[in-house]
């Protein structure tokens, strides 16, 4: 389902705009990114840990929408127990009266969704599901506009097979580079220059590969982007891959997310010592720059293979100021 973007739908990120798109962006990802170390010093991690200033069921909804895993129940499996007395009227009722004073629903609301008894409580035979739908359930998933995915070319390639191929030689090349970056000297082949830091070796590393297909639009994608700071980097291609810099916070966090693992331990690197004892070069921001121009080369690529017609000429007709839809 698409939701058009409107500049009143966005208040949490309007909010912040003194400060600079990208700053915004690096700040919001490494907030919200789970902090995953090495294991052989970090086992345990709570990955809603940056959630904890929200109550504990919009928590579980925003992480639904920023993590894309599943942090509920389905309502047929709460039925379910329902039917085998595990859930029983005495719990529907306590539940029922501590959300009503707590405001997330009316006595009105429940009175229309429930049986009563002379004592006014529950006896819970039947719901009128599609009210009590209409009424609260979907209030109840609904999440801050911040925290919606953003729309990007992906969703815009018809051809499945080309996303799947495409997918695979864009992400699969991350983790070929980043299992070498990382090494603490397993492998065979010792990556060089590690210490000039992960941009330079993926630059040097991507300069091997074949002139061909994807790996000659990232070639020239690097190219484009050469002799400039990794700022400007992040923000060229930001601005080709997402041309409303109010949604850049979140293309940067799904982006990166696409490859938490490394991001993860990128971050965690960076951010403690104790984590690093080999001192390899890990810098975000850096690492940011790698996946996001992987990314607008498999832009260039696909509008090169005519894989994304649409998605061009919405560019083409509005002078790259289109607004991304939110996908929900």
């Amino acid at each position: 389902m698409l939701k058009k973007y409107s500049e009143d739908s966005t208040p949490n990120i309007k909010s912040h705009s003194q400060k600079e798109p990208l700053e915004r962006s690096l700040n919001f990802t490494k907030k919200y990114l789970p902090k995953q170390g090495p294991l052989e010093y970090f086992v345990h991690h709570n990955s809603l840990h940056s959630l904890e200033k929200f109550s504990f069921f919009e928590a579980l909804n925003i992480a639904q929408d920023l993590y894309k895993g599943k942090t509920k129940k389905s309502l047929a499996w709460y039925q379910d127990r329902f039917k085998e007395n595990r859930i029983t009227d005495e719990d529907l009722n306590k539940s029922i009266q501590d959300n009503i004073q707590l405001g997330r629903f009316s006595y009105s609301t429940v009175k229309n969704l429930f049986f009563w008894n002379s004592s006014h409580n529950t006896i819970l035979r039947t719901i009128d599901f599609n009210r009590f739908k209409t009424e609260f359930s979907l209030k109840s998933s609904e999440t801050h506009d911040e925290f919606k995915r953003v729309g990007s070319f992906w969703d815009y390639i018809e051809d499945r097979a080309f996303v799947g191929n495409l997918n695979e030689n864009v992400y699969g090349l991350c983790l070929k580079f980043f299992a070498a970056y990382y090494d603490k000297g397993v492998s065979y082949w010792q990556m060089e220059d590690k210490e000039q830091g992960v941009l330079y070796c993926f630059k040097n590393f991507c300069s091997f590969l074949p002139s061909q297909g994807f790996s000659k639009a990232l070639k020239e994608e690097i190219f484009k982007n050469s002799n400039i700071s990794t700022d400007s980097i992040l923000e060229n291609c930001l601005a080709k891959l997402c041309p409303k810099q109010v949604h850049w916070p979140m293309y940067l966090f799904q982006s990166v997310y696409k490859v938490k693992g490394w991001s993860a331990l990128t971050l965690a690197l960076e951010t403690n010592e104790s984590y690093n004892p080999t001192k390899i070069n890990a810098n975000f921001k850096e690492f940011c720059s790698v996946v996001i121009m992987c990314e607008a080369a498999a832009l260039s690529y696909s509008l090169k293979k005519k894989k994304l017609k649409e998605f061009d000429t919405v560019i083409k007709e509005t002078d790259n100021s289109f607004s991304l839809a939110y996908l929900s």
